[in-house]
């Protein structure tokens, strides 16, 4: 079967958490040649994901895949408190307030509106779990991928059946009416041979005649 080299796939999976979405789109090329767009948390997955491709995609084309990643529920990042900061801070308040004799109204609310005395922690994404979604998803994608290589495939075979079936309908008649023209004109040209030769009173060789 006949499979093109320039194709499209497109897949989308999610655990409830994340949400990965992946596109692969590939055209002629001379030599393979794969092109990887994924957000810049996961670029150690790289190579894995052009083994991957090179394993299952055209070996023989130039390769784009883009991926990208949705955190579906707001877990990239923790909300903790600073709390050498917070200490140091309520403690001067205190000392303010004794200082200048002002009344201690500290309360949670209070100083928390100081956002110095929380500090946000990123989490770092689990690759190793994350690299099972994307794979599922680049799996996903390339049965779509696969599918439109094999009907474009189809399409270009079809096409070319087509074009040499009317090459060879033309060569026939381009041969009949070769053969017809040739016996026109070796008519044409000994009438005319005869009639020179006639006009001058030159004796007529027919072995000469059918030479020329």
């Amino acid at each position: 079967m006949m499979k093109s080299m320039t194709a499209f796939g497109r897949a989308k999976c999610d655990t409830g958490s994340k949400s990965v979405t992946v596109e692969i789109k590939s055209v002629n090329s001379r030599f393979f040649d794969c092109n990887i767009k994924l957000p810049r948390a996961y670029a150690s997955l790289e190579e894995r994901i052009r083994t991957y491709v090179q394993k299952n995609a055209v070996g023989r084309a130039r390769v784009e895949v883009y991926i990208s990643v949705e955190n579906l529920v707001d877990s990239s990042s923790v909300i903790a408190l600073d709390l050498a900061y917070a200490e140091s801070y309520v403690a001067a308040l205190r000392e303010l307030g004794e200082k200048f004799g002002l009344r201690d109204d500290i309360s949670i609310m209070s100083v928390a509106k100081n956002q110095n005395v929380f500090r946000e922690d990123k989490r770092e994404e689990d690759l190793e779990e994350d690299w099972k979604l994307i794979e599922a998803a680049l799996s996903e994608a390339f049965v779509g991928y696969g599918n439109m290589r094999c009907a474009e495939g189809e399409r270009i075979a079809r096409d070319i059946k087509e074009k040499i079936e009317n090459i060879r309908s033309l060569a026939a008649e381009v041969e009949a009416i070769s053969k017809s023209d040739t016996v026109g004109f070796r008519d044409k040209f000994e009438a005319r041979l005869r009639a020179l030769l006639s006009d001058n009173s030159v004796e007529i060789d027919e072995n000469r005649i059918l030479t020329e």
